[in-house]
């Protein structure tokens, strides 16, 4: 037993102060690739194995006995020196605030280890400390050092952290002004101006005009109709102070019941249960309207319906569905545009989709 503590106590020693030096160089991010590195710690881990190796022949073969002052000095010194020259290589390299005090704190580290083994080999004390004394003194030194600077580097990436954040909201708030900005610009000038030209289109319309002019003056009014519609959703779309679940749901019934009254068909729009108090993104928004949308064009333009039932739901997620008692689809209907554009806006929410035929036509979407 006595044998086994003795070669130990050596292997322990070295294996623990090759471990400090490696953590250290990682601490200090020091390039392990060049060559000067590599030389350097090539040596230091020869010189530890070549202790080791020779301690352990001598307990094998000489048993426990006091380790001579050559064997002790030849070992520490030179790990020593090896440590305080890549020390001193660091510094001039090394220097931020954090990576000094890591250097110090090692320095401490390495010169506590120097007075142990001084004081070993000359068989004196040091200011009163005497064998391991002073390296144990460091090592409680070094510790206090590593917990200031790490607690230092803590504060450090806070502060970065903070004001990275303090940026990132300034970028938003810049970037919700310049859509409200947008917005107003989008409402005042192109939808006034839209506005003025459907307004004299009706007012043309309504006098005696030439059979050509007829058809191009209800395209003209059609597509203002539409680029007003268009604009007055892009506006909504940009709106932030309208971005919960019920403003949505509010908009979608409101368009809803203008937009199929407007084209004769009843509605019947249901709410199950209390909506809950959800915050959606710009793009869910978007999304979501645009495939109501798609959806109602689609009934008012293909399934001759009468009526058409708009329901909503809540369990773990939200639930739409809008069925009509129109004709239903054929199978061509599937690969058009429109439901494509339906699945994609709804799988880009991470949602569901299905469209089925069932005493008309049933689309239901969850998200």
């Amino acid at each position: 037993d006595s044998k086994f503590n003795y070669i130990i106590e050596e292997v322990l020693q070295l294996f623990m102060v090759t471990v400090y030096t490696a953590f250290a160089a990682t601490t200090l991010e020091v390039d392990k690739s060049k060559n000067s590195v590599r030389r350097l710690w090539m040596v230091f881990i020869v010189i530890a194995a070549l202790s080791v190796i020779h301690h352990i022949t001598q307990a094998v073969y000489f048993g426990v006995r006091a380790k001579s002052y050559l064997d002790y000095g030849v070992s520490r010194y030179s790990i020593i020196t090896i440590a305080i020259i890549a020390l001193i290589l660091v510094w001039r390299i090394r220097t931020t605030r954090f990576q000094r005090i890591i250097i110090i704190g090692s320095f401490v580290y390495a010169f506590s280890g120097l007075m142990s083994a001084m004081s070993f080999t000359l068989n004196i004390s040091i200011l009163g400390l005497s064998g391991v004394e002073p390296y144990l003194l460091g090592c409680l030194l070094d510790i206090i050092i590593f917990s200031s600077a790490f607690g230092y580097r803590i504060k450090l990436v806070s502060a970065e952290k903070n004001s990275l954040l303090e940026k990132q909201i300034k970028s938003q708030l810049e970037l919700l002004n310049e859509r409200k900005r947008i917005s107003n610009e989008l409402h005042d000038d192109l939808g006034s101006g839209l506005t003025t030209i459907r307004f004299l289109t009706e007012i043309v319309r309504a006098e005696p005009i030439s059979t050509e002019a007829a058809p191009r003056l209800n395209k003209i009014a059609t597509i203002s109709n539409d680029l007003i519609d268009n604009m007055r959703q892009i506006v909504w779309s940009m709106n932030t102070t309208e971005n919960t679940l019920e403003n949505l749901l509010f908009d979608v019934k409101k368009y809803a019941f203008d937009y199929l009254e407007s084209n004769s068909i009843s509605l019947n729009f249901n709410i199950s249960g209390e909506i809950p108090t959800l915050i959606l993104k710009h793009d869910v928004r978007r999304n979501i309207f645009l495939v109501v949308k798609e959806a109602l064009h689609n009934i008012v333009k293909h399934s001759s319906a009468t009526k058409v039932a708009f329901d909503v739901d809540f369990n773990s997620k939200v639930h739409f569905e809008i069925a009509d008692n129109g004709i239903g689809f054929d199978s061509e209907m599937l690969t058009g545009t429109g439901l494509a554009n339906m699945k994609n806006r709804i799988t880009a929410i991470h949602g569901t989709f299905d469209m089925k035929k069932q005493n008309g036509t049933i689309i239901s979407f969850t998200f």
